[in-house]
């Protein structure tokens, strides 16, 4: 029988449930045991919840922003942008940044937390201002480098 990820093969398909996947594998699987199965199991619930904040994530980064592929991508550049693209690059360099720390530093986790956003009062302007400073460099670097001196280095493990 097909098997996908951790979906229970044998379980019947509900009348209501069958969303066309058990007729068109030709095997018997219920989508709703199988969600029952991932509530009742905390890691798997866990891993779930990150999958999903990250997909947020993923999906906010992008569409609030336009698309730069290109290697040589500038803070000068960054600046010519919208405001509010500017502000959810940020937020979204700095939520990804923060979901990192969780999994290392709490302390870390909890001072980006706070810095940026229990308090984001003028926290673009300070990354616009060292932009403005460093406008060969890549936003992300300066994001980082701002980040790293407000609540210490991203730097865990054995290195």
């Amino acid at each position: 029988p097909f098997v996908l990820g951790r979906l229970r093969p044998n379980a019947p398909c509900a009348a209501n449930s069958e969303w066309r996947l058990c007729a068109a594998l030709g095997s018997k699987f219920s989508i709703f045991s199988s969600l029952k199965y991932v509530y009742q199991n905390p890691s798997l619930m866990n891993s779930t919840k990150r999958l999903c904040i990250a997909s947020i994530i993923a999906l906010m980064y992008a569409s609030g922003m336009p698309a730069h592929a290109e290697e040589r991508f500038t803070s000068a550049e960054f600046m010519k942008w919208a405001e509010a693209s500017r502000s959810t690059y940020i937020r979204t360099a700095l939520m990804t940044a923060n979901m990192i720390a969780i999994e290392n530093d709490q302390t870390q986790a909890d001072c980006i937390s706070s810095w940026y956003f229990e308090d984001s009062d003028g926290r673009d302007e300070i990354m616009y201002r060292a932009m403005e400073t460093y406008p060969s460099y890549h936003p992300i670097g300066i994001i980082i480098a701002v980040a790293e001196k407000q609540c210490g280095l991203f730097k865990y493990g054995n290195d």
